[in-house]
Parts: C-alpha cells; structure tokens; sequence
C-alpha cells in the first residue's frame, strides 16, 4: 500500500523491484530472501506486459492491478508479529476502489461466515440469509430492499419470469413482430423479468398447431379436421382436471361441445395490391369453436366468450370465393364427413393418469344464409328451415299454429334422388312448388342447416325496419317497389329517415359504400343493435306520423326484445318467449297487412323458439357466426405486416400458423384472466346493464322485457 500510494510515476513509468522489495519488507517486517524477490520480479513482469497490451487502460487501473499483485504476493510471506501496524486508514483505499481480486480477499471472511451458518442451520440457504438481512437491516431504511429480500427470504424471486404459454399470449394480443419482441424482451430483462428464449418459444409454437399441408387445388392451406379437434378437445380437458383438481376415470361421461362453420372475406384490399402475391382478392375461411366441457352432466367449463375472433381455430384457409363449387366440394365433404364420425363415434383423449373415451358434439351452424341455400340445394324455397312459402307467413291462422321445423338434409337428398333426371339436374316446371319444395340442385352437405345467423339478423331485420319506415313517412302502404315509386315516394321517405336517424343518433344507415365493390351498405351487425335499442325510439317517432306510432313502436319494442334474447347466451322462458314471438308476427299480420316479411324474419320470428328448445333451452348466442366475421380484419392484419412475402404458400402458412398458436387453450387461458368480465348489474342481477347504468335510473322498457323471459 505504501508503493501504491506514495508513488507518483508518469504512465509509462513503473517502480523497479528493490524499491517493492524494500516496501514490502519495511511494511510486513519480515527478512528479504531470493524467493520473495524472485517472486515479486516475477509480478512485476506480468504487470508490465498487462499495461502494455491494454493501452487505452487508465492510470488508476494500472495502479490496482499493481495493488492486487502485490497482496496476493504478501500473502504468502506475511507472518504477523507482535508489534505489526497496519498501514493508515486514511491510505487505505475503499472497497468500491479496488480490484476485483481484492475486494475477494476482504470479503473472504465474511463469506466463510455465512457458509458456516448455512451449515450449521441445515435448512437455510445462503440467498435466504442474505435476504434476511436486507430485511431487517433495510425495513425502516427503504422497502423496496427489504421486499426484495423478503422474496429472497421466501424463494419467491423467482416469479419474474414468463412462461411459454404466457409468452405466447403476450407475442399474439399485441401482435409483435420479431423485432418489437426483441426490444420487449430487452426491456424486461432490465427490470430483471425475464423471457423465454426465441429458440424455445419456437418449440412451443410448433407443439400447439397441427402440420398445416396445401390445399388439393395449392390455393391454401389446411390441416386435418379430425386432428384438430382431438387437440382441442384434448387440452380442455387436460386444462378442467387441472383447475379443478381432478382425475377423471372410465366411469366419468365426458362430453366436449363445438361449432363449426365458414365464411368469405371478398375484395381483401391487401390482396388487391401491386406488392400482392397471387391473383385472387378473397380470402376464404373454415373453422371450429369450443363451446363446453361437461362431467357426468356437469358443466365444468363454459366458453367466455364464443363469438370472438380469437377462440376461431382455423381448418381450411384458401384464397378463392366462398361459392367456387370446387372449393365448397372437397372442403364441405371431407368435414362434414369427419364430424359425422366425431359425433358419431367420439374421440379418445389422453387425460393426466388414462385414456378416455369423450363424446363430442359438433353443431354446424356458423355458416350465412347464401351458403346455406348452396349447400342445401334449395336455392328456390323461401325457407330452408320448413317448406312455407313467403305468402303464408303473414295468415294469422298459421302464425297461431306455428311453423315447425319439418326440412332435413336426409330428406331432400331423398327428394333429389326421386326428381333428378340422367343429365344429373332437376327439372323445373311452373308451380311446381309442393313437388320439388324448391329443390334446385343436388344437396352438397349432409348437415341440416338449422340454424339462424345472428350477427345477419340484426342487419336484415334493421334492413326491413328501414323499409318499412320509408313508406310510413310517406304515407305510402305498397311494399313492392318500381322505378316510377322508387322516385317518387320511397327516395323521398329514404332521405327524410335518414336526416332525421343521423341528426338524432349520428347513425349513417342503409347508405351503399363506395369502396364495397358488391354494394354492401353502412348497416352493421353494431349499427343494427344500436337501432333496437331506446337510442332510437325518438327518431322512429320523429319518422312515422302520429297514427302509426303506438303499432310501429310496439313492434320496434318486440323486435328489440327478441333479438336481444336470441343473440344472448342464458337460459330461456321458452314459452314466454313464443308469445312474445307471436305477438311480433300478429302485430305485423294485422296492422301491416301490406309488406312482405323476409327469410330472415320470418326465422327470427317463427323458428327462433323450436331452435332455443333444441339447444337445452339456451339461447343461441353462442351458436353465432360473429366470430368468423371478426377474423377477416385479423387476417388482413396478418397478411400485411406477419407474414413472408417469398411466395402465396409461406404467407398462407405464417397467417395460419398464428391464427392457430393464438386461439390454442392454453394461450387463451393466460388471456381471459387479464380481461374485463361480461357485464352483469350487481343490484338486481340482470345481465343487459351495468351496475352503473342501473343507478342512473330506472331500467327501461327494453330491459325489463328482456330480463323477464331469461331464467336466473
């Protein structure tokens, strides 16, 4: 210390061995001998070959190396005796200061120390110590200390680190490219919260999506059907016994609940691009849902939130038409063909201790109307659901009698076979109605379309509300348009609902939008809600002159409250709801003798009860088409900016591939813990306001009907 500290060289200057000799024997008071000087010459030369290969090393560097060096050649020559001094403490250099080898030598003693104690304790480690310490050396001083070493003191440190299912889940909701999730990763590691590695999130990834092949016609992507819903299934059941700390056993009835269904997307506007690959500019999309897990009649598991675009696990993902007839051949047939054999036969799924035996129910019903009718074969009937015509929905007699579900697919097949001709089409003659019971063409699918589209029927009853309102403020009672009336009246009726819809509510509806190449219009399924709703019982009246109030408000009120019931996901007061129905239907029948009710009203109306009474007298909400709709903005997403752009097969690939890593259960359930719960009113329990709603007033007319035909 003394060499150290009093000498003063310039940086290339360097203390000779006898003046170290002289400081080292002066300082520990020992005897100079050829070994000690032999030594410390030795040092030296280390030190100077040190400093000359680190030129850019600073003087205060050089110096504690020289130091270390130094004590680490005392130690062994050292020998206290009884009048040795140590040096001033004033010279003596902080622990900060000094060099790695010294600040190991000082605090050597007090690591003996604690591996002495954990010794003889036998149970605490050396971190648990250590945390025990700054616990109660730091309490009153700061806590953010003393809570770390709390968790020291406790092992729980070790929390601060993602797993790969939550890691997944993170990548996937805020859609991170590998460059954002770089940066994520570094930035939490900062804050000592660690990620799993790329490598290993890529293991994961592979692990929870089936091997995703081409399409027969190489226009997409696929995967099997059957291997799909065996790992779908198989994990929720895998994620019940775990929740609920259970084993199942062969004597357990298990059954799994899914839909399935598919959709078109058309005009992609990144499709449609120069930088675009491939030709075609629709997307076209085939998948399933989870819906439940049940135990010996039990529900275990229900699913939050069936129409998200996040539950939707993909089967077929094509560029081409939903109607293209060798796509709706080969992908409608070899699904349709193994969910016959899944509902049939069930899967076997590999729980945590054995194999068991599950039954599974696969409903089809998220298809829309014109999908339907082609895969039916009825492109002629009014309804695919009974064989009524348009005309007898508005005879009251039969309104009373109601309108049983009477077609199946089995029987138009049967149908088909008996009518078609050896050309392979079916012959068509005038009024031939209850012959051919609008038979077109053979049946695609052996699956009964029995369903109803709920995200579409708030569009087409909205669609018809509108109608319906154009003529009334006009005083004009005639429902089949022409081009003279359409001038005339019904232009006229159009733009006075629309000004006064738009001033009230700031709703745009029924206007056709420009950039929708098909003429699509502003109505929406959100739009549509928002129009059966109190929001606009101002404007209907504002519409209509006074003496068609009291009917068209009654009539907004019933269809506000059957759709809302229809498209919620609780059990159902089947026979109130059929008056409510009933009503609806007698109410139009009798004081609008003159429109025409639509397929899609005429389901809402009279088919809605017999389907909520199949479904266990649940409504149909779950069953809901929505979820599909909502993946074509997601895909989009994924086609532009996370996908490969090398060819149309890897991009297909890269979308499929994250459409099936987000939706798999184990991703999802590291999702669902973190958002907002459905909303249900805490002061008298109805599930169609909020609690904070419920005290701003009193519950409206609505709402109180609707809340009266749901069973709590």
């Amino acid at each position: 210390y003394k060499i150290i500290h009093e000498l003063k060289p310039h940086q290339a200057q360097y203390p000779d061995v006898n003046t170290v000799l002289e400081a080292v024997v002066e300082t520990l008071n020992i005897k100079p001998d050829e070994k000690l000087r032999n030594d410390l010459k030795y040092q030296l030369k280390s030190f100077k070959r040190f400093c000359q290969d680190k030129h850019k090393i600073s003087f205060e560097e050089r110096l504690n190396k020289l130091e270390g060096l130094i004590v680490l050649d005392s130690e062994h020559y050292s020998a206290k005796l009884s009048g040795f001094v140590s040096p001033d403490p004033e010279i003596r250099k902080t622990f900060i200061d000094v060099g790695r080898i010294t600040k190991l030598a000082r605090t050597q003693h007090l690591v003996d120390a604690l591996e002495s104690f954990v010794e003889k304790d036998g149970k605490m480690s050396i971190p648990q110590l250590i945390g025990y310490l700054l616990y109660i050396t730091q309490y009153m001083k700061d806590r953010k200390i003393a809570d770390l070493g709390c968790k020291l003191y406790n092992e729980t440190y070790t929390n601060n680190e993602f797993s790969l299912d939550e890691a997944i889940a993170v990548m996937h909701s805020l859609v991170l490219s590998k460059e954002q999730l770089r940066l994520m990763k570094n930035m939490l590691k900062s804050k000592n919260i660690y990620f799993p590695n790329t490598n290993e999130l890529l293991e994961a990834r592979k692990r929870m999506r089936p091997t995703i092949s081409s399409t027969p016609d190489n226009k997409g992507v696929m995967v099997d059907y059957k291997t799909l819903v065996k790992q779908t299934v198989e994990a929720h059941v895998l994620q019940a016994e775990k929740e609920h700390g259970m084993f199942f056993s062969c004597t357990d009835k298990l059954e799994v609940g899914l839909k399935d269904g598919c959709d078109g997307a058309g005009s992609q506007s990144v499709m449609k691009s120069k930088s675009a690959l491939g030709a075609a500019s629709n997307m076209f999309v085939y998948g399933i849902v989870p819906l439940h897990v049940k135990v010996n009649d039990c529900m275990i598991w229900k699913n939050p939130a069936p129409n998200s675009p996040e539950f939707l696990r993909p089967v077929y993902l094509v560029r081409e038409k939903e109607n293209d007839p060798v796509l709706i051949n080969y992908v409608i047939q070899s699904t349709d063909s193994a969910r016959d054999t899944i509902n049939s036969n069930g899967l076997v799924v590999n729980t945590h201790s054995i194999a068991i035996n599950t039954s599974v129910v696969i409903k089809d019903t998220m298809k829309d109307l014109k999908l339907k009718k082609s895969l039916s074969g009825l492109g002629g009937a009014d309804c695919i659901i009974c064989a009524t015509k348009q005309d007898e929905w508005m005879i009251e007699e039969r309104i009373k009698e109601g309108f049983a579900i009477t077609r199946s697919a089995e029987e138009t097949l049967c149908l088909y076979q008996s009518l078609v001709n050896e050309d392979g089409q079916v012959p068509k003659k005038q009024k031939d109605f209850k012959v051919r019971k609008g038979l077109t063409k053979q049946p695609i699918t052996t699956s009964d379309q029995h369903s109803i589209c709920i995200t579409h029927s708030f569009i087409n009853v909205t669609t018809w509300f509108l109608k319906l309102l154009y003529r009334l403020n006009q005083d004009y009672l005639v429902w089949r348009e022409s081009k003279t009336v359409l001038e005339e009246y019904i232009r006229k009726g159009k733009d006075n609902v629309y000004d006064i819809i738009l001033k009230n509510t700031g709703m745009a509806l029924d206007v056709v939008q420009q950039s929708n190449s098909h003429g699509g219009t502003s109505t929406d399924g959100n739009s549509g809600r928002r129009f059966f709703s109190v929001e606009c019982v101002t404007s209907i009246k504002l519409c209509t002159k006074e003496k068609y109030h009291r009917s068209v408000l009654h009539l907004h009120l019933l269809l506000s409250t059957i759709l809302r019931v229809i498209s919620s996901q609780h059990q159902v007061n089947i026979s109130a709801f059929d008056e409510v129905c009933k009503e609806a239907s007698l109410l139009i029948a009798t004081y609008f003798k003159w429109v025409k009710v639509n397929y899609t009203l005429h389901g809402v109306l009279h088919h809605s009860t017999e389907l909520i009474a199949l479904n266990d007298g649940y409504s149909l909400g779950s069953l809901s088409e929505e979820g599909l709709e909502a993946a074509n903005k997601h895909i989009r997403i994924y086609l532009e900016t996370h996908a490969r752009k090398t060819s149309v097969e890897d991009q297909m690939v890269d979308v499929m591939a994250r459409l099936l890593e987000r939706s798999h259960p184990d991703v999802l359930k590291n999702k669902i813990q973190f958002k907002r719960k459905p909303v249900q009113c805490l002061e008298c329990g109805a599930r169609t306001h909020s609690s904070s709603y419920h005290k701003l007033g009193p519950l409206t007319e609505i709402d109180s009907l609707v809340e009266s035909l749901l069973i709590k």
